[in-house]
């Protein structure tokens, strides 16, 4: 599922025209960044940390709940054909320039073979992410963002 998992994040919280930002940021004021990265890597399951960060007035509690109806509004639709194209797009410009030099390139294939024991495994990436379908992404977004499967911590600063 990773290449439909990374269009699916792709789409939900990858830009600043992502419905996460546009909701929380540009809409609701509620927070001034919305975003996420995955971890811990490829030799395990990958976990998904999405980061927010509250404008004030409005507390964690309140990002919180705005984020989760902004997720569950998400996972209740199809992307379109052209915010697909736009979170694909995005993804091949990321991996592509994973080739801009011999040195990235050669550590990429590495990693491939290290990984999965295939060096072309880099490539065949590529063209997973190419095949994913709005269906994908929905499946994915319902399967993997339950609240059974989250975990939820706040820093706070004292004032």
């Amino acid at each position: 599922d990773d290449p439909a998992i990374g269009v699916m994040l792709e789409l939900f919280a990858g830009s600043k025209i992502s419905p996460a930002y546009r909701s929380l940021v540009k809409k609701r004021k509620v927070a001034t960044e919305v975003s996420f990265f995955e971890a811990p890597g490829f030799a395990y399951p990958n976990s998904v940390f999405f980061y927010l960060t509250p404008k004030a007035p409005a507390s964690t509690g309140q990002v919180l709940k705005a984020f989760d109806e902004e997720l569950r509004r998400f996972q209740s639709r199809l992307p379109t054909s052209e915010e697909l194209a736009v979170a694909k797009r995005r993804l091949a410009v990321e991996h592509l320039s994973g080739m801009d030099s011999n040195m990235s390139l050669a550590q990429e294939f590495l990693s491939s073979e290290l990984l999965y024991g295939d060096w072309s495994a880099y490539l065949d990436w590529y063209d997973k992410v190419a095949a994913v379908t709005a269906q994908d992404v929905r499946r994915v977004a319902n399967q993997y963002f339950q609240r059974s499967n989250r975990t939820v911590g706040t820093i706070e600063t004292k004032s």
